[in-house]
């Protein structure tokens, strides 16, 4: 009867071990390959979206430092048994830009604050980043106006121009510039289960239309939204320079019990109590 209750209990064990073993860890890198599988650094995938496709409940995806120009989109990501991890392999690192840099900018003639550069893109432009004051810039229907208001930019996409006046009347070349041109969420997920994404930044998400009603995202685009999502974790993301930051809708019974939590700012908090 022992051997019999040891042999029982090994095979519990195993069961358990497998269980798990069944769990994998996905690499990607600035370098990486989409073609390759994605299971070590070595065989790192090129995008996220790639590792995010390549998920199981109960995985790790861990993205290696560098900016990544992309959105993300999953539908039904992980289960409430086993917790399913997206995470920057250094917090603070991984970058996620719907956005382009634009520079060189040079003054338009005949204007005292117009300045024009070149932007070749097959995508609208809602707006106009400037990164170091983190201001967005009106969108204006010709370059002639933007003499008159600081802050406002122009977009000529027949000639591949980019028009703008600065938010201090002063040279382009004392400031950095981006372009938006991805016209949707920077992370989209909808229904995950006991998700935790962590150490992600997102910017330069933005449109110039309203979502439709079905997305539940409030019409506008997000740096990150989580539609109905259960037991899921939001830790040290940081959203910038998009249409909104970070948010989450629960309107779903089966949905709730989720965190945004940023470490750092909680220990200040602590710090400022005692």
């Amino acid at each position: 009867m022992k051997n019999i209750t040891l042999i029982v209990v090994a095979i519990l064990f195993l069961a358990g071990s497998n269980s798990e073993v069944l769990a994998k860890e996905y690499f990607v890198a600035k370098l990486g390959d989409d073609s390759k599988d994605g299971s070590s650094r070595e065989t790192a995938f090129a995008t996220i979206q790639k590792g995010v496709d390549a998920l199981s409940p109960g995985d790790i995806l861990t993205i290696a430092p560098g900016e990544y120009h992309e959105s993300l989109k999953r539908i039904d990501l992980g289960n409430l048994e086993k917790e399913t991890v997206i995470r920057a392999a250094i917090p603070g690192t991984v970058v996620l830009r719907g956005d382009l840099p634009v520079s060189s900018f040079r003054q338009v003639p005949k204007s005292r604050f117009v300045y024009v550069a070149d932007l070749k893109t097959m995508s609208e432009v809602p707006v106009v980043n400037e990164i170091d004051t983190l201001t967005i810039f009106k969108r204006m229907p010709n370059a002639s106006e933007l003499e008159f208001i600081p802050g406002s930019f122009h977009h000529d996409a027949a000639a591949g121009k980019l028009y703008i006046s600065t938010s201090d009347m002063k040279p382009p070349q004392t400031h950095h510039y981006s372009a938006s041109v991805i016209s949707t969420h920077g992370i989209y997920f909808v229904r995950p289960r006991r998700v935790t994404i962590e150490g992600i930044a997102m910017t330069g998400f933005s449109t110039m239309k309203l979502l439709h009603y079905r997305e539940q995202t409030a019409g506008s685009v997000w740096g990150m939204f989580l539609v109905d999502p259960k037991s899921c974790v939001v830790r040290d993301c940081r959203a910038y320079l998009n249409g909104w930051g970070i948010g989450m809708g629960s309107y779903a019974i089966t949905s709730g019990d989720n965190i945004i939590e940023h470490r750092r700012r909680a220990a200040q908090c602590r710090r400022r109590r005692e």
